[in-house]
């Protein structure tokens, strides 16, 4: 065991979510993964973000846990590893499982079209050359989950008159916590907007994974939360996983930044803590969305990530059956989507692939992001990122809350899967991996 490891697990009895291995046992250099520590120390002391916590298991054990900086930078309180993160669209890969677990009880099946569950969805227009017109097609559950049912998020880059009209709904308003709407409401609403593209023909990042949890709560007759904490959270011993924080674990919370476009002396940006995007998330909002709002811990993600690597099973309780694992973590676009469809989010996804809810990396074609075929994993908006190699065995993890700039350089996830992978011993599985 890293006596970085054995120092934090000692002296303050955290709970790492999976048990402890040397890094050497699971075939990592010490020295090399050391060089996590220090590079993410960089990052903090030269001005980029307050804390950072970064997490490595392989083959069900941790082999690397470490929490830098502070979770609160006024107070000086320090980053731990039970800190509570907001994880935004980290909510998501938890929406598809609880999609699937409907699925395999016989609830559903993915390509029913939507307006089965929710007939305000059944006739659609879509908005085109300034023009409405009907869908051709009807949204299926699985687009859902895909992003490729023609719905979006107003904040994103799309048609400017769509944009216009969720702004008009105040679609933006619900989804940040404070508003009145709840799941039923949201999705009703955004049931009145046109759709940005015909159902299945192109990938666009979207609402649809909050329609799928409507859908949930519809047959499962639960509010969403509640069939999180009892099929998922409760069953993985995800303790402090949920849609707000109780008065007990407040202190936990680390504060949520925002990237300045002003620059430090240093030339770096600043960051200023912020309210704006979600509340204080000590009450538990209106609208429990299935696409965002979870606060989760790196041991509870560490768990959730850990189930889906082992085919759907953790500590003897089985969650799902392999086939709906493989179903959530293959990339179910085709050649017809393009070769990198997800960059119209971001050019760092450019050339990945995308299952459910989540990227894939397709043909081992990283574009400078390692991982060989098969990995899988997803982000969140305040720099939250986690990924699933099947091929080694490997998780990985890395959290902080800063809202980023689109026009200032900083990713996170790059940096930490590159000095992971970094880190391997087997000299073969790092080339494959570059």
């Amino acid at each position: 065991m890293s006596e970085i490891l054995k120092g934090e697990a000692i002296a303050s009895g955290e709970y790492f979510g999976l048990p402890l291995a040397c890094a050497e046992e699971r075939g990592f250099s010490t020295d090399r993964l050391s060089f996590l520590a220090t590079t993410m120390k960089a990052l903090i002391d030269d001005g980029w973000v307050p804390g950072i916590l970064t997490a490595v298991a392989r083959e069900g054990s941790v082999v690397h846990i470490q929490a830098q900086g502070h979770a609160d930078k006024a107070s000086k309180t320090a980053l731990r590893t039970d800190t509570l993160f907001r994880i935004y669209s980290m909510t998501k890969p938890i929406t598809a499982v609880a999609m699937m677990l409907l699925e395999e009880r016989g609830l559903l099946q993915l390509d029913d079209p939507l307006g089965d569950y929710l007939p305000a969805f059944n006739e659609m227009m879509i908005y085109t050359d300034g023009n409405l017109i009907p869908a051709e097609n009807p949204i299926t559950l699985r687009q859902l989950l895909l992003h490729t049912s023609g719905l979006t998020y107003s904040m994103l880059p799309n048609e400017p008159a769509v944009s216009s009209l969720y702004e008009a709904a105040k679609i933006n308003e619900a989804r940040g916590r404070l508003g009145t709407r709840n799941l039923e409401a949201h999705v009703d609403s955004l049931a009145e907007q046109p759709l940005i593209a015909e159902p299945g023909t192109a990938w666009h990042y979207c609402e649809g994974v909050s329609v799928a949890a409507r859908v949930i709560e519809i047959l499962s007759g639960q509010g969403y939360g509640d069939f999180l904490r009892d099929h998922i959270f409760e069953p993985l011993g995800m303790i402090d996983t949920s849609y707000s924080v109780p008065p007990e674990k407040r202190h936990r919370l680390a504060t949520l930044y925002e990237q300045q476009a002003t620059l430090s002396e240093n030339l770096q940006p600043e960051y200023k803590p912020t309210t704006d995007y979600g509340g204080d998330y000590l009450t538990q909002p209106t609208l429990q969305a299935g696409g965002a709002g979870l606060v989760s811990t790196a041991s509870d993600y560490l768990r959730f990530a850990q189930m889906l690597l082992n085919g759907g099973e953790l500590d003897g309780k089985r969650v799902l059956n392999d086939a709906s694992v493989q179903c959530i973590m293959n990339n179910q676009l085709g050649p017809e989507f393009g070769p990198s469809p997800l960059e119209t989010l971001a050019p760092k996804y450019q050339g990945l692939g995308f299952g459910l809810c989540g990227y894939v990396v397709r043909d081992g074609a990283c574009v400078g992001r390692p991982g060989r075929s098969g990995q899988y994993g997803w982000s969140g908006w305040a720099n939250t990122h986690f990924w699933i190699d099947p091929n080694l065995k490997l998780v990985g993890l890395v959290m902080t809350q800063l809202i980023p700039r689109p026009e200032i350089d900083f990713n996170l996830a790059a940096t930490m899967l590159k000095t992971t992978y970094d880190a391997l011993e087997n000299e073969q599985i790092k080339e494959e991996n570059c």
